[in-house]
């Protein structure tokens, strides 16, 4: 079923594990070697998903989402499904793929994308 475009929920326990809805599996942050995401104190994730239009400032560039979804080879009946994570309008990572350049830190949190139905190894950020 395709998700509501308006759907925005507050991952207001970060770091702990939070379950996406209609059964796209879980995200689990951890830490890892290659770093990851990290926020201020002050700061809440929201969770949502595409609506087209979105950018992200990435490798020190401004990309669509589309653009940089097309580069990472998304189906595109993926593209919708891919959780994204905000800091108030700002798309700040797109899970299992990419963090914005000014939140991602070598001591940050990986994000896993464990998916519910599908077979195979979770997504890593």
């Amino acid at each position: 079923a395709p998700l509501p475009n308006a759907f925005a929920e507050a991952w207001t326990h970060f770091p702990d594990r939070y379950q996406l809805p209609h059964h796209l599996g879980y995200l689990t942050p951890r830490p890892h070697a290659a770093g990851g995401l990290r926020l201020a104190p002050s700061q809440t994730l929201t969770v949502r998903f595409r609506t087209g239009g979105e950018t992200l400032y990435w490798h020190k560039q401004t990309k669509s989402l589309k653009k940089l979804m097309q580069a990472w080879q998304v189906p595109t009946w993926q593209r919708t499904q891919v959780p994204l994570l905000y800091v108030a309008d700002e798309l700040v990572a797109v899970v299992g793929y990419a963090i914005h350049d000014h939140y991602y830190h070598p001591q940050g949190l990986a994000i896993d994308w464990e998916p519910c139905a599908t077979a195979g190894e979770p997504k890593i950020l």
